[in-house]
């Protein structure tokens, strides 16, 4: 027990006299409490994270909580000395935890520094693009035939990657990637693993989701959606060759619709006889803007295709 406790001790001789004295104060302070196991740990976003806390001197039970810092987002220290949760927040985090005993005895622990670091996940795709399709699993090597400075031979185009919320469908991150004349893709986003819709915009081309919600994680396994129509968010694929499906061409624009308001771009380069150019109008990759680009976009625009996603 601690506190400030004045008391007058009694002395009874061998004849039964007694007698009193002055008083006497007796001061009960604190012992000293520390907190042990302070040490830097990390852990990353999206990632359980638990660390134990312990104490040395405390009496009686003993309360855990935080003297000074900010945990981050997503992290709680319970009264038992267990910092524990799913941080959603990066950076590194200087606390100090106390311990107060049974005696209401508090003590400070050393410096704990928490690094939360990024989480990672890395996408595998294979997809191809209607207009640039050419046989056997390829696509033409556009970027060397539009005359792309540095563009290797074995590169299709760019294209946008959008990863969404698996419910609410909201845009988390965005990054654009070289897509393969094979199809083949990966990129990595700074984000917790987890299930996530994927989008795939390209500049001539009908923005494509995946069918559902993906599981990804540093290494997601590959998704295609050249396999079949159904990898696409509604079937909404078109068959370029014998169980070989592709992404629809045409939309200029970029409004989600093939229609004849993405005509009038290319009507002006191929009136014009544009090639050797880095144009969206050049529907098939082959660096030249002229007739043969025409009939992968009229079929689309007749038959009113649009981009479907939720």
């Amino acid at each position: 027990q601690t506190g400030s406790f004045p008391i007058t001790v009694k002395v009874t001789d061998g004849n039964g006299c007694t007698g009193t004295g002055s008083t006497y104060t007796l001061i009960i302070g604190c012992q000293t409490i520390t907190v042990t196991n302070p040490v830097t740990a990390t852990g990353t976003a999206g990632t359980a994270f638990s660390q134990t806390f312990t104490q040395a001197g405390a009496i009686g039970g003993s309360t855990f909580t935080i003297n000074t810092g900010t945990l981050p987002t997503g992290l709680t220290l319970s009264t038992a000395g267990v910092l524990s949760g799913t941080p959603t927040q990066t950076g590194s985090f200087p606390i100090t935890v106390k311990v107060t005993d049974g005696n209401g005895c508090t003590g400070t622990g050393a410096t704990y520094t928490l690094l939360i670091n990024s989480s990672t996940i890395t996408l595998n795709l294979k997809l191809f693009l209607q207009g640039y399709y050419v046989s056997g699993g390829a696509m033409q090597p556009v970027l060397n035939n539009e005359a792309v400075p540095l563009s290797l031979a074995n590169e299709t185009d760019t294209i946008t990657v959008d990863i969404h919320h698996p419910t609410t469908f909201a845009l988390i991150d965005t990054k654009k990637a070289v897509l393969l004349i094979n199809g083949t893709v990966s990129i990595s986003f700074s984000q917790p693993a987890g299930s996530y819709f994927i989008g795939i915009r390209h500049r001539n081309t009908i923005q494509t989701w995946t069918a559902n919600a993906i599981a990804c994680t540093s290494s997601t396994a590959l998704y295609d959606f050249s396999t079949a129509a159904n990898k696409a968010y509604s079937s909404n694929q078109v068959q370029v060759e014998a169980g070989v499906w592709a992404f629809y061409t045409g939309d200029l624009n970029q409004d989600e619709f093939i229609d004849p308001f993405d005509f009038g771009d290319f009507d002006t380069d191929s009136q014009n006889g544009v090639n050797g150019v880095y144009v969206a109008t050049d529907f098939n990759g082959d660096g030249f803007v002229d007739p043969f680009d025409f009939q992968v976009f009229d079929g689309n625009s007749q038959g009113g295709v649009s981009s479907i996603h939720p």
